[in-house]
């Protein structure tokens, strides 16, 4: 990066400014000028490299929440078949779905579980008569 001083790029007042100064004056200015303007240069340098590593990273992030939620898919996927004929159509699953959450007892069942621990944890009814505690994680279903 060789970077040289050139009147010409200067505004009008610096330019009637620089015409007044002495030689001494002129080669410190060109001098502070030249340094300035290779600092401008990397800082601009660094700017591009800062905002390419930063879409690299959200690039990352955005591939990352991808892969998750088609493992989270996946994973649903089989539980769901665990259960339920692979002959049944998506439309005849959605309006099982909706049948079965319609439930109250459904409803309870689901906002008893915790969400934050293992892929299913909660209290499940064992029977009809008594409520049991009931975990089930995602290896029971591979």
């Amino acid at each position: 990066m060789d970077i040289k001083f050139d009147v010409k790029r200067l505004n009008q007042k610096d330019r009637k400014i620089y015409d007044k100064m002495t030689d001494y004056e002129k080669r410190a200015f060109e001098r502070t000028w030249i340094l300035i303007e290779t600092n401008k240069v990397k800082l601009e340098q660094e700017k591009r490299r800062a905002m390419e590593r930063d879409r690299r990273v959200r690039k990352d992030l955005s591939e990352k929440a991808r892969k998750q939620r088609t493992h989270r898919l996946i994973e649903r996927g089989a539980i769901t078949e665990k259960f339920l004929p692979e002959s049944f159509a998506n439309d005849d699953l959605m309006n099982i779905f909706k049948e079965i959450f319609a439930l109250e007892e459904v409803k309870s069942i689901v906002d008893s579980y915790d969400y934050k621990g293992s892929f299913l944890t909660g209290t499940v009814p064992d029977d009809d008569n008594e409520p049991g505690n009931y975990t089930v994680s995602t290896e029971e279903f591979f």
